[in-house]
């Protein structure tokens, strides 16, 4: 018997069911005659099941590994024999596929050699030493390298898990191989570069995204958060002219020196102190301060620890989640002036300053609030009142997990972080070991909150870099946990959503503005969401991240 060869290259997982991903077909695989796909995962070879211990124990003998040709013939194939695969595949918008695909083996394709003995990568092809004068090694060495990341970008389940850039690897395929893939088409007419050229191609498209149309409206959500941010900053500027107005303000500069001048008439004077950034934001003694001086005059200090600074502190933050995420970092303060004087370090010296207890402040010239109305610990910044719907309209309980997700970004483009919270689950799953060792899910049902930062980074990704988020593909549900494990558990159900983002590439691809949408990867997007639901309740995302 020949050495027969299926041409695959897999990876085995014990997921369920036990597969082998299919996630390379060589050039010269018969298997690129058939309907199999990259990103394919085998469930039965020639009727017979991939199973965990083949998987755990020989996967090595498996089509694909390594030990497949010494498994082939022990299961009495031979070259031409009918090595018969069944797959199964994603279906958009939900669900798998399963089909049969078939080939004939073949043996090790022979080295072929020019007449002076030099050796080919292929049949027709180049010298393997060889590089034509390129600088990335001999034709041999570059095509390995080569399929290591064209074997790479076409593991979709690898590409999916949140860790590639699929612009870069799109700019970075053409700049790296692109000329020398032309060249071995021009230069070496045969089945080895026209079946690169198809590779380097499929990857090529596939980096550079999926052609998307949006909705009439689809960047509204744009343009309302744009307005809205200049509605509030009006209301923030009259705020703050009609505070400043309504009380006798003294210079603000230059501050005096406590330890030089009279400083005993200035006690309940009220002032403006100058825009202060984040240099003027001080820690000193384990207490943080905001600080207006210079190093030759005196100073003005703000205890930025006092319920009315962090009164403020939290109204930026709800700022930057319902209205604009990019609020910039300068606070103006109109104070009252106190008798207290305050020794702190700035730099590598320390300098007296008058304290000054904040009255009202101008945040990133944007936002106002009144820190003489605090209620509860909270102030609210001008305009804040209507922005939160505390009674979110809420999808059916019966609402499918795509259906879930797409309300989530529908929150996150309107600024309705009520809705968002409430599409998260308030609950999580834990794992617990039981009397005979073996881990169960185990569910705790209180005591998480998504994180409204998550709110905040998601709403600046919207509105700053991807132009919209869909729902792509949802996988078939699986049980965390059965109903009745033990005495009133409910069932636990997780699902997975893929979900499509999408930017505009115009500036890449040249065409006017806003004519390029294509989807796209990178770390800073999330293309896999588990969702999960207890008994038949309604789903919830499992953890707020990226979106």
């Amino acid at each position: 018997m020949a050495n027969a060869l299926s041409g695959l290259t897999c990876i085995a997982f014990t997921d369920q069911p036990p597969h082998i991903r299919v996630i390379w077909i060589a050039w010269d695989s018969p298997f690129r005659a058939t309907d199999l796909r990259l990103g394919d995962r085998i469930i039965a070879v020639n009727g017979a099941p991939v199973t965990d211990e083949m998987i755990l124990k020989t996967s090595s003998s498996l089509p694909g590994f390594s030990g497949e040709t010494a498994a082939l013939a022990a299961a009495g194939l031979d070259v031409g024999s009918t090595l018969t695969l069944t797959v199964r595949r994603r279906t958009v918008p939900q669900g798998w596929t399963e089909l049969t695909v078939a080939a004939p083996l073949i043996a090790p394709t022979p080295m072929t050699r020019t007449p002076e003995g030099r050796s080919l990568v292929a049949p027709g092809g180049p010298d393997i030493y060889d590089n034509a004068g390129f600088n990335n090694g001999g034709w041999a060495a570059w095509y390995a390298a080569l399929v290591t990341l064209l074997t790479t970008l076409g593991d979709v389940d690898r590409v999916h898990g949140g860790s590639f850039n699929t612009r870069f690897e799109y700019r970075n395929l053409g700049e790296q191989h692109g000329a020398r893939v032309d060249f071995a088409v021009a230069n070496f007419p045969c089945d080895w570069s026209r079946t690169l050229k198809a590779d380097y191609d499929a990857a090529r498209a596939a980096m550079a995204g999926e052609p998307a149309t949006l909705a009439p409206g689809a960047l509204d959500f744009r343009r309302r958060g744009e307005e809205l941010a200049v509605q509030i900053k009006g209301l923030a500027t009259a705020a703050w002219d009609a505070a400043v107005a309504a009380q006798p303000v003294i210079a603000s500069a230059p501050a005096p020196n406590p330890a030089a001048d009279d400083v005993s008439l200035l006690a309940g004077k009220m002032l403006v102190l100058p825009p202060l950034g984040n240099s003027q934001y001080l820690n000193d003694g384990g207490r943080n301060w905001f600080a207006a001086g210079s190093r030759s005059d005196g100073w003005w200090f703000i205890n930025a620890e006092t319920p009315a600074t962090i009164a403020m502190l939290r109204a930026q933050r709800r700022y930057t989640r319902l209205v604009n995420p990019d609020l910039r970092a300068e606070w103006q303060f109109l104070g009252r002036v106190t008798p207290d004087v305050r020794l702190c370090a700035i730099g590598d010296r320390a300098y007296f300053g008058l304290v000054v207890e904040p009255v009202a402040a101008l945040v990133g010239g944007a936002m106002f609030v009144d820190l003489t109305a605090i209620t509860a610990g909270e102030t609210v910044f001008a305009g804040e009142v209507g922005l939160v719907d505390d009674t979110p309209d809420l999808p059916p309980d019966d609402a499918s997990p795509a259906a879930v997700v797409a309300a989530v970004i529908a929150a996150v483009k309107a600024g309705d972080m009520a809705l968002w919270s409430a599409l998260h689950a308030a609950w999580f799953t834990d794992y617990r070991a039981d009397d005979t060792g073996v881990m169960h899910a185990v569910l705790i049902p209180y005591g998480r909150k998504p994180a409204p930062d998550r709110f905040e980074d998601q709403r600046r990704l919207l509105k700053e870099r991807c132009c919209d988020a869909r729902p792509l593909w949802t996988d078939e549900p699986v049980t965390l946990m059965p109903a009745g494990r033990y005495e009133g558990a409910p069932a636990i159900e997780q699902v997975t959503v893929w979900v499509d983002h999408i930017g505009d590439f115009s500036a890449d691809s040249g065409v006017p503005v806003g004519n390029d949408y294509r989807s796209y990867i990178d770390v800073m997007t999330r293309q896999t969401w588990a969702l999960q639901r207890i008994g038949t309740g309604p789903w919830r995302v499992d953890e707020a991240g990226r979106i």
